[in-house]
């Protein structure tokens, strides 16, 4: 009898101790602030301030935008750094692109322009640059895709011989898309300044504008450079005596 009750007594007290044991195993497991075993969920990470995005973090679609130009062979045939085709007039109303998109479009049908250069119809807003009141509207074409851009806006220094003074940058890209940009009130003085630099270091520095002697694109850069004059003129001619269309 005794060694039957002491049996159960020892019994008892081992089944008290694994009970025991277990609890505080499992709370030293589950109480630990570094699993490194259980891997981090999306859900964190799509938390985490620095997880992509998707869109390449903080870059915009827009800023990705670079579009096969086939125009470019021909810049790296004549061994220009851009190309600039002159669309037309543009109202001084018409300030935003982004506002005013239709509004340009119809300019770039209008003027055929839509078909020869395909990718204007899917321009992003944020490649269109414009000085105040810019009434010339002129597509741009860098032959580097991996060139950088600057488009500023001018004045001239009538004291330091008419010296070009930057008074703003309105559009900066390091991508060479193309971009418009809408400049120039005067018929003598420019009020733009394209800034190319392509992926060999060679820098181009040119101001769109149309020549007083033919009313053509001048195509004289600084440093003896010339850019490539796009532009259809039998068309702009059907365009701009046209006011109704």
């Amino acid at each position: 009898m005794k060694f039957r009750l002491l049996s159960i007594l020892t019994a008892l007290s081992l089944t008290a101790c694994l009970i025991s044991c277990g609890g505080n195993q499992q709370k030293k497991k589950t109480g630990s602030t570094h699993d490194l075993s259980v891997p981090v969920s999306s859900a964190d990470t799509a938390s985490s301030p620095d997880a992509p995005t998707g869109r390449g973090g903080d870059k915009s679609a827009d800023d990705a935008w670079n579009p096969f130009v086939m125009q470019r062979q021909v810049l790296l045939d004549e061994d220009c750094m851009c190309g600039v085709v002159y669309l037309g007039y543009v109202e001084a109303e018409a300030k935003d692109y982004g506002v005013d998109r239709e509004y340009y479009h119809n300019i770039f049908k209008a003027s055929g322009y839509a078909n020869s250069f395909d990718f204007l119809l899917s321009l992003p807003e944020d490649h269109f640059a414009s000085t105040p009141i810019g009434q010339e509207l002129y597509l741009i074409i860098p032959y580097d895709e991996n060139a950088h851009v600057a488009v500023n806006y001018i004045s001239f220094d009538e004291e330091n011989d008419f010296t070009a003074k930057v008074e703003d940058i309105l559009y900066t890209s390091d991508n060479g898309a193309p971009f418009l940009v809408k400049c120039n009130y005067s018929d003598i003085f420019p009020d733009c300044q394209v800034v190319i630099t392509d992926s060999k270091g060679r820098i181009l520095t040119y101001s769109p504008m149309l020549s007083l002697r033919d009313g053509r694109v001048n195509k004289s850069a600084e440093d003896g450079q010339t850019v490539y004059d796009f532009t259809i003129y039998s068309n702009l001619d059907d365009y701009e005596n046209d006011d109704d269309k």
